[in-house]
């Protein structure tokens, strides 16, 4: 038997390589002759360069890690990148991600993208061409105004007076910007923008309502965000003479996509998914298996549109593949995802507990449920082939 366990990262607790390896570690105390194969995923979200290091490391990029210049907007100190000559791929959610912060301390407000400017400025200098980034998982909500800020754009109120841009609040007084020093700097370096979501920037599925509440916004912050957003991306479209609102991905990591499309001269905008599919030769490896294994933090109806799991489950439906999804929480819309192909859906929550139990505990109990999983396809695989011996 033949098993691919492609497992998401579980949000602030365990890294997809984590939640793979304990899965694993179930399936083999099951039966240690079950042949596994581990693919960590990740949509270009936390875990992005985790999952295509590997494949990567053999064509020769080489991984490292580099200083992020001290600033007053996070703690981090220094994050990984893959580098061969002039291309580098760096992961938000390593620089200012929801992992980087307690979630008692999540606000909109005032998390900034800064320290991501920060990366790419010294990316740039070190001689990069091209820039991969890996969206999502992020702790911003700031449209990029902080990324934007340490890269050499400057912004002024009516009266010419230049705004603290690098505090998300203070873009509601935004006018006009300047952006020469920005310009030049990112004029031959191209920006290959990998997104985890597919959402537009503004509307019900836009940033804001779609995402914000994740990152410590009330619910009713929600039309406060979204204007002040709006002002500010409003300001970037003018002076740019570039519009991509509507555009798929531009409502990812809190407008990001958004801000490098807009801004940089040369920028594309790739679904991360795609990428680390094609890269690990995903579709090929559940085309040779007996089942397929994945899951991440929670199940919901945005499995249905953009996240990792509905395009494996996608996979899984095109080469018949039985698939069963492990998560911390099944949210009520999850059950619109059987639709999409999926054979069963678990939580690994084995008793009554608060969330942060579970997400201390994240691998013991997805640990469990691993064997668990795989006893019952066991038994289920051997009742068939009983039943074809009768016969």
């Amino acid at each position: 038997m033949r098993v691919v366990i492609a497992l998401s990262a579980f949000k602030g607790s365990l890294s997809a390589k984590e939640a793979c390896l304990a899965v694993e570690i179930g399936i083999k105390k099951y039966d240690s002759r079950i042949e596994t194969v581990v693919l960590p995923i990740s949509d270009g979200s936390e875990g992005f360069l985790d999952a295509i290091t590997p494949t990567l490391q053999k064509r020769g990029y080489m991984r490292e890690s580099i200083r992020i210049a001290p600033n007053p907007y996070s703690n981090v100190k220094a994050c990984e990148v893959l580098h061969r000559g002039e291309r580098f791929i760096v992961e938000m959610a390593s620089i200012c991600g929801q992992r980087q912060i307690s979630e008692v301390k999540l606000n909109p407000y005032v998390a900034s993208s800064y320290p991501l400017g920060l990366v790419l400025t010294d990316l740039i200098k070190r001689g990069a061409k091209v820039i991969t980034i890996g969206l999502g998982a992020c702790a911003t909500h700031d449209l990029g105004i902080g990324m934007l800020n340490a890269m050499g754009c400057a912004f002024y109120d009516k009266d010419g007076s230049l705004i603290d841009a690098t505090n998300p609040s203070n873009m509601r007084q935004i006018r006009f910007m300047d952006s020469r020093r920005f310009d030049e700097l990112t004029a031959n370096c191209l920006f290959e923008v990998c997104y985890d979501m597919p959402n537009p920037l503004f509307g019900p599925n836009g940033a804001t309502y779609s995402f914000a509440q994740q990152k410590g916004a009330s619910r009713q912050d929600l039309p406060t965000l979204e204007k002040l957003l709006t002002g500010f991306y409003d300001v970037l479209a003018t002076h740019f003479k570039r519009d991509i609102r509507n555009l798929p991905g531009t409502g990812a990591a809190g407008g990001i996509g958004a801000a490098l499309g807009t801004t940089a001269g040369h920028c594309q905008l790739v679904p991360g998914f795609d990428l680390v599919v094609d890269l690990l030769h995903v579709a090929k490896r559940i085309s040779q298996s007996d089942l397929l294994l994945t899951g991440e933090g929670t199940l919901d109806k945005q499995d249905l549109t953009g996240k990792s799991t509905s395009g494996l489950l996608r996979l899984a439906k095109q080469y018949q593949v039985p698939d069963v999804a492990l998560c911390g929480i099944i949210d009520k819309s999850a059950e619109a995802i059987y639709g999409n192909g999926l054979t069963a859906m678990f939580s690994i929550c084995n008793k009554p507990m608060t969330k942060t139990q579970s997400m201390v505990n994240a691998a013991t109990i997805l640990t469990q449920q691993a064997y668990n999983v795989i006893s019952l396809f066991s038994a289920g695989c051997q009742s068939q082939f009983r039943s074809l011996e009768r016969n």
